[in-house]
């Protein structure tokens, strides 16, 4: 496919016609960024998993993980978040009333939360007739879950936002890596019915789910009883979620078969129809999901600590190309993309380090209120509203998102 310049009489010069774009980057960047990389570093660590015992070496290299990808994090996880708010209400007024649910009142509501628990973090509510009324309830619908679980207000709404991120963070990363799938086919010219779009997607969004009721039930081995500590946000009492043991299998009964949907009514399909094998690009980021989040092939440094990272990397060539296609070309065109980057970088140590740092310092709540209360916080409220925000920013309908990455 090819973009065709303006044409001329016979009696004037031709503009040659110019090839459109067949990468994000470039073919092998994208190859990486999308998930090639995740993959690699994957099969690495499967290798070292089996020596880590025997080899002092590898054993420390396996320690060095957290602390790696923790610095890491402040060069790719933050600037990924707050690349969302540019591309979102950089767009001006209009688009963000358009948007009206995504950008104005789920914020309003996690602010409004985290105020209420802040405001009455200690507010006793665990001999609450409601809330047992409420458990009672839910326990009649058949939903695993009780209210209550910190006992104290401020702790309960605290735990309560981390759980709806857990849940919509499955949202989140399937979206992307099914939208990064599609535009790679788009790229390649290979062809994606509706039906076949909705396959793939199904299958993205069952690896979620099946990751999710996995880390639900390794909670309730973990730490049996009723509630436990989510290891990064400490002093915060989440109440377990405990599906009923068939549940999780006749998840991964799904997720199987949508796997092998994809093989036959995608990739064998089209290549039966249309004589055209699937390209590399397209395959990866799918492939990518799997190792990611599919318990059965991952490690928990690599679940931890690694796969925010490389969700983060994937983000980040379509942030850099939009943003870099809105700045007018120029003799300093680079040198005002380098200031944005640094710019995301700087703003992104400063919303999840420095700032709730101070807060909590200045209002003593490690102290006064069992945990790091605005560390949470600031955490939480940007992974939940950056989930929304992506939602309504990267549609191909969208005159900034075909100009970007189609010409």
């Amino acid at each position: 496919m090819i973009v065709e310049a303006q044409l001329f009489h016979s009696d004037q010069p031709i503009i040659e016609a110019t090839p459109a774009p067949r990468a994000v980057i470039s073919p092998l960047a994208d190859f990486w960024l999308l998930g090639g990389a995740s993959i690699l570093v994957w099969l690495a660590m499967s290798l070292g998993y089996f020596w880590r015992e025997s080899f002092a070496t590898v054993q420390s290299r396996f320690n060095e993980l957290p602390y790696a990808f923790s610095f890491l994090a402040m060069v790719a996880n933050h600037p990924h978040f707050l690349a969302s708010y540019k591309l979102s209400y950089g767009r001006g007024g209009k688009f963000v009333l358009k948007n009206w649910l995504a950008l104005i009142l789920v914020p309003l509501l996690l602010l409004a939360s985290f105020f209420l628990a802040f405001e009455f973090f200690t507010l006793p509510i665990g001999d609450s007739s409601a809330i047992y009324k409420l458990n009672d309830w839910l326990h009649h619908l058949g939903i695993p879950f009780n209210f209550g679980t910190a006992e104290i207000l401020g702790a309960e709404i605290l735990g309560l936002s981390i759980w709806f991120m857990n849940i919509s963070v499955g949202w989140h990363y399937s979206k992307q890596v099914y939208g990064a799938a599609l535009m790679q086919a788009h790229f390649a010219n290979y062809p994606i019915s509706k039906r076949q779009r909705q396959i793939l997607k199904a299958s993205v969004f069952a690896v979620a789910i099946y990751q999710f009721f996995h880390m639900a039930q390794g909670m309730i081995e973990a730490y049996g009883g009723e509630r436990f500590q989510d290891p990064r946000f400490p002093g915060i009492f989440l109440s377990q979620m405990a599906f009923p043991q068939p549940s999780q299998k006749i998840v991964a009964v799904g997720v199987a078969l949508l796997f092998l949907a994809v093989v036959f009514g995608i990739l064998i399909k089209n290549r039966r129809n249309h004589k055209i094998l699937p390209p590399i690009n397209f395959l990866v980021p799918w492939l990518a999901f799997y190792v990611w989040w599919i318990p059965v092939v991952s490690m928990h440094a690599y679940y931890m600590f690694i796969i925010p990272f490389f969700h983060s990397m994937q983000y980040l060539p379509f942030a850099y190309k939009l943003e870099a296609h809105q700045i007018q070309k120029g003799p300093w065109r680079d040198f005002r993309i380098s200031l944005v980057v640094v710019a995301l970088v700087l703003a992104g140590f400063a919303y999840f380090d420095l700032v709730p740092t101070v807060l909590d310092q200045y209002f003593q709540t490690s102290t006064r209120q069992v945990a790091g209360f605005f560390m949470i916080a600031f955490s939480v409220f940007i992974n939940i509203h950056h989930f929304f925000i992506d939602s309504v920013i990267w549609k191909l309908r969208q005159p900034q998102i075909r100009r970007a990455f189609f010409g």
